[in-house]
């Protein structure tokens, strides 16, 4: 995987875990919280996890060494 394609990841999902379709208004709620509150904290620790696994899987990619190192 290029670096390229661990940034464009990560950052899409950072971007998702922004509510953004909750603009309507609806004050549904489940356990005591906001639907949009549970679904950014859902997918803000999907973002911890896929980072978490980004920097242990690519870690000498990341820290400067070419992909052909990084693989070996």
């Amino acid at each position: 995987m290029t670096r390229a394609k661990i940034y464009c990841i990560t950052i899409l999902i950072l971007i998702a875990s922004v509510p953004w379709f909750f603009f309507e208004g609806g004050a549904e709620h489940f356990l005591g919280l906001p639907v949009w509150a549970l679904y950014s904290l859902a997918v803000t620790i999907l973002y911890a996890v896929a980072v978490a696994f980004v920097l242990q899987r690519f870690w000498p990619l990341l820290a400067g060494d070419t992909e052909d190192e990084a693989d070996a």
